[in-house]
């Protein structure tokens, strides 16, 4: 139960900072309005934010479709678009090593920066055998999945 109390509080959290920025209080005039940009690294970032912002947020992805978050490297122009956004919206700097780098590049432009997976917890991985990290997995029955202690997914 306390694992779904953070997933909502998570979304709960994300979805109002989101919302406040996108439909500020004096929304009277907001068909005047120009959308609020958003920029995303990675899809199903994207995807929450379109569904959250509505017609009211231009969102983009600033990684390319297949692109690894982990090993990307942004160029200039990566820099140039985080620049032109309104809201930056990122998992973290365990997902994404190099924002921060990034983020200090555009550091005194007026830009909201969205780090979703902050409080969330995060799984330690096993070494295995050759010293590689290795995820918990999950055994299988005729009936039912049974995820092992300390799955990926602890609210499973």
């Amino acid at each position: 139960m306390k694992s779904l109390f953070g997933r909502f509080r998570f979304l709960l959290v994300f979805g109002t900072g989101l919302l406040t920025v996108a439909f500020p209080p004096s929304f009277s005039k907001a068909q005047d309005r120009a959308p609020v940009q958003v920029m995303t690294s990675i899809f199903p970032l994207r995807e929450f934010a379109k569904a959250v912002g509505g017609e009211r947020a231009e969102v983009q992805q600033l990684l390319p479709p297949g692109a690894e978050a982990h090993a990307w490297e942004p160029k200039p122009s990566a820099v140039a678009k985080i620049s032109k956004a309104d809201i930056f919206v990122y998992i973290g700097p365990s997902m994404e090593p190099w924002a921060n780098k990034v983020l200090k590049a555009v550091q005194g432009k007026n830009l909201i920066v969205v780090e979703a997976g902050r409080d969330l917890p995060l799984v330690e991985a096993e070494p295995e055998e050759g010293g590689k990290n290795r995820l918990p997995t999950a055994t299988v029955t005729k009936k039912k999945w049974t995820p092992i202690s300390g799955s990926i997914f602890p609210w499973t």
